[in-house]
């Protein structure tokens, strides 16, 4: 049975719909979970800081002997916040980079895949092959300066073709006046000739 291939393309984008539609609805419910690790996370998170708050506050400073003054306490959340922060960012970016570092190493695996499938027979295939073809264009190119030299004479003769033609045709105006001053003249003396021959 022959199927068409408006069937077979309307086949195709209800498959990629459905996909599509369950792709987004993995990704939407590993967002949701995403979201709940989160606030568990900064619940947890808040707690620790809070516990580490209570112990600071009720710890006593080993050479002074007295306790830690609470604007000391929160300028030093404070800088640990920044530097957990900071830590954040750059392990964001090590991520970043060590998949950007994969897929370049991926790219240049294919890339050496490819090389290794040209074997040496066929490099070497290449290259005769490669060196025909350079020896027809130098053929050609030596056919092709011929003929340019060919050209070049060959209108050198025709341009003195054309002054000789000139030169021909100007002497042959002279000789055709010549002629018609001749027969004239002819004319004139068998006018004459006629006339002495009546008289």
């Amino acid at each position: 049975m022959c199927v068409s291939p408006t069937a077979q393309l309307d086949e195709l984008h209800n498959q990629d719909y459905s996909e599509r539609e369950s792709y987004q609805h993995q990704i939407e419910e590993l967002k949701g979970r995403c979201e709940e690790k989160r606030e568990r996370v900064d619940e947890e998170r808040c707690r620790f800081v809070e516990f580490k708050k209570q112990v600071a506050l009720n710890s006593v400073n080993s050479r002074s002997g007295k306790p830690t003054a609470p604007k000391d306490i929160e300028q030093y959340l404070l800088t640990e916040n920044k530097k957990e922060a900071e830590v954040v960012n750059v392990r964001l970016e090590n991520i970043k980079l060590k998949n950007k570092l994969k897929k370049k190493e991926q790219q240049l695996k294919s890339k050496e895949e490819l090389a290794e499938g040209l074997h040496l027979i066929d490099f070497e295939q290449l290259k005769i092959e490669n060196q025909t073809y350079n020896e027809k264009i130098e053929e050609r190119n030596e056919e092709l300066l011929k003929l340019r030299k060919k050209i070049t004479s060959t209108v050198q003769v025709l341009t003195h073709l054309k002054e000789k033609l000139q030169y021909v045709q100007g002497e042959n105006q002279i000789q055709k006046g010549k002629l018609q001053e001749v027969e004239a003249t002819v004319g004139q003396v068998r006018m004459w000739l006629i006339i002495r021959l009546r008289a």
